[in-house]
């Protein structure tokens, strides 16, 4: 691992070069794999998060196939990522070189479209020959940094505040899913020990482990600072190269970038004292407390999602956008290539997040039924087989073991409900923009094909977020969550953003005709409405952010805390047992398997596990419970005490100093560390990590 960052400055530092180096990364490949002229600098930065996750795939996929030794080498994963940066800078001066020659060879006035783009054939035209597109207009790229440096203040800097750049909810799990990886591990599975498949998308906890790699500290949670600047930056160029694709106009891409990554609610006028609202479920919410706003948990409002720590529905949702420009694109140009690369990124959103894939299905197939002069037997053959092939990676597998699991367990918490006017309120100036927007492009249908790609997402989401609603009640068999409609409102959100964003542009264009000073006057007026929400959540984060002190002093350096000594490096692969209530620290920060997990209150399955009929192939959960007792507390015989440790194949223990004179642990050695309570736990070395294949443990007690 790289040496952890010593100082916030130094870990804030670190993010912003990592996240640098993988757009640089995924720009060029933008423009290798799309060397078009009509995919300039705006275009290729709004696809640099699909073109990252492609990426991300391609190396998981090597992981796979190698039985999980690539992010468990952070060595060789930083060569494979150096080696690309030249790599793809010489196919792309090659593709230039290419471009240059069929020009120069080609007869004096050719007609042939290709030439006159300057590009090289990167699939077949498909309907009439593309047109020539309009020229670049240079103050798009101005526009678009003054976006990104809006949104860089406010979602952005917590990576320079904080480490790790968030916490809490699932943030752990997800980062004791990405060790697993960084451990050797196939595919993430639970923090329990014995023979569990995957159950949950992995490319998020894919990207996480490749840029542990690269990240000063080398832990999935000094990742959450790049990842929190990665997904702020690609929601944000998506965003606007989309705006800028629709209308062609700068003022167009900065207005829908601003509506849908910044823009927040009216919280800001209640009267209370800002605050994140954290009881956003049951008949004791308190989610009406900022007329919507302000929720520390499943806004409503999707820019919200780019409040720190990022989940992998963040970077579902920031992916929609990128589709919607490839369809675009697609619209514009009538070329295959763009019908293929949406296909691609339906495909990476399916292993990102589960409602996400719903609606990027939906939507596309609404835009095939509507293809018009692209074809839709085509357009449904192009995008279809490689979103197919791409989600079959990991849905094949789950369907497989679902049913030899005889089904999923319910983990469904209760949804997040928010009135109609609580709805408005977190929606904020969104909602009367989007209704401007919504005029304006339904009378430019017939003449503009973007249009159609705004109103599909738009009638699309809200049908469907409606449909939602109404089946929430009735899903069972463990595909409860797949009915929440807090999960499908925030990308009604941004759809209507979208057309909100069109909505502004207009009334620019109109003002801007006569004077400036009204256009001044009114952008300064919604700035402030977008940007008052956002602003205040994100100053208050910090403070209202529980960090544990010794999470902290790990993730700095020392090497006394007690997750510390029991995880001193990745890449190996343990099974441990530590006291219930550090569970779940234990397996963020290490990423290790655990004798007992406690991550909720089910009874049975306090891990969390999603397949139905597990305990039947494991040791169930309540033994788990006695045996973590037996190993950390030194409780019973020593015959029992090794029998236990046999059971699972423990390495190590975890054991409180109380505890730490029993008779059992003699002959072990152990070190000392710091405790959460203020004393000292002792780590018992029982074995070398790694003698043993982990996915084994466990099926000797169920057989």
């Amino acid at each position: 691992m790289l040496d952890a960052p010593p100082t916030m400055a130094m870990a804030g530092l670190g993010s912003v070069l990592v996240s640098a180096l993988m757009v640089v990364l995924a720009y060029l490949t933008v423009k290798v794999v799309l060397p078009r002229r009509e995919v300039d600098v705006i275009v290729a930065l709004g696809l640099i998060l699909p073109a990252l996750l492609t990426l991300t795939l391609v190396l998981m996929l090597v992981h796979i196939a190698t039985d999980g030794w690539l992010f468990s080498s952070p060595g060789a994963v930083r060569v494979i990522t150096v080696v690309m940066l030249p790599g793809l800078v010489a196919l792309s001066l090659a593709r230039a070189l290419t471009k240059r020659r069929r020009v120069r060879d080609e007869p004096a006035g050719s007609t042939d479209p290709d030439v006159a783009i300057s590009s090289t054939e990167a699939a077949a035209p498909i309907g009439p020959p593309a047109p020539v597109p309009e020229s670049f207009d240079p103050r798009a790229l101005l526009g678009l940094l003054g976006v990104l440096i809006a949104a860089w203040v406010i979602w952005g800097r917590v990576v320079f505040e904080i480490l790790p750049a968030g916490t809490g909810g699932d943030t752990s799990l997800h980062m004791g899913w990405s060790g697993q990886l960084l451990n050797g591990e196939r595919l993430p599975s639970n923090a329990l020990a014995g023979p569990i498949e995957n159950y949950y998308p992995w490319l998020y906890h894919s990207g996480v482990a490749w840029l542990s790699a690269l990240t000063p500290g080398g832990r999935p949670f000094h990742v959450l600072g790049p990842l929190q600047l990665l997904q702020v930056t690609g929601a944000v160029t998506a965003l606007y190269a989309l705006g800028y694709t629709l209308w062609r106009r700068w003022y167009a891409g900065a207005s829908v970038a601003v509506l849908g990554a910044i823009t927040g609610g009216f919280g800001w006028l209640a009267e209370a004292e800002p605050e994140i609202v954290k009881n956003v479920r049951g008949p004791d919410a308190e989610v009406g407390k900022f007329f919507g706003d302000f929720l520390g948990k499943r806004p409503y409002n999707g820019a919200m999602h780019n409040l720190a720590p990022v989940y992998p529905r963040d970077v579902a949702y920031a992916l929609l956008p990128a589709l919607l420009l490839l369809f675009a694109l697609s619209l514009k140009t009538r070329r295959l290539s763009y019908l293929i690369a949406a296909g691609v990124v339906v495909g990476l959103i399916g292993l990102t997040g589960g409602e996400a894939f719903v609606a990027a299905a939906a939507v596309t197939l609404v835009f095939v039924v509507t293809a018009g002069d692209v074809g839709r037997l085509r357009a449904a053959m192009s995008m279809g087989i490689p979103a197919i092939a791409i989600y079959a990676l990991w849905f094949a597998p789950l369907m497989i073991n679902y049913a030899k699991h005889e089904g999923f367990f319910d983990l469904s918490s209760r949804p997040v409900v928010l009135t109609p006017l609580q709805v408005l309120g977190a929606w904020g100036i969104v909602t009367p923009l989007a209704v401007l927007g919504i005029v304006l492009l339904a009378f430019r249908l017939r003449r503009n094909d973007g249009s159609r790609v705004a109103l599909i997402y738009l009638i699309t989401l809200a049908i469907l977020t409606a449909l939602v609603i109404y089946l929430s009640a009735r899903l069972s068999g463990g595909f409860e969550t797949l009915g929440r409609p807090h999960r499908y409102f925030p990308m009604f959100f941004q759809a209507a953003a979208i057309c909100g964003g069109i909505g502004i542009a207009w009334v620019f264009e109109r003002l801007a005709r006569f004077t400036m000073i009204p256009a001044i006057l009114i952008a300064a007026m919604l700035a402030y409405a977008a940007f008052a929400s956002p602003w205040q959540i994100s100053r208050i984060l910090p403070d209202d952010l529980f960090l544990d002190p010794l999470l902290v002093s790990a993730l700095h350096g020392e090497e006394d805390p007690w997750m510390a000594a029991l995880s001193p490096n990745t890449g190996e692969r343990c099974v441990v047992a530590v006291p219930g209530w550090i569970t779940g620290k234990a397996f963020a920060y290490s990423g290790y398997r655990l004798v007992w997990y406690v991550w909720t209150k089910p009874r049975r399955n306090s891990a969390r596990v999603r397949w139905r009929n597990i305990y039947s192939l494991i040791v169930p959960d309540l033994d788990r419970r006695a045996d973590v007792a037996r190993l950390t507390e030194g409780i019973g015989p020593p015959r029992l005490f090794r029998d236990a440790i046999e059971r699972y194949g423990v390495d190590r223990i975890v054991v409180p100093k109380r505890f730490a004179s029993s008779p059992v642990y003699k002959g072990y050695p152990r070190i000392w560390a710091r405790s959460p309570r203020g004393g000292e736990m002792a780590i018992v070395e029982v074995d070398g990590c790694g003698d043993r294949e982990s996915e084994s443990f466990g099926e000797a007690a169920a057989s």
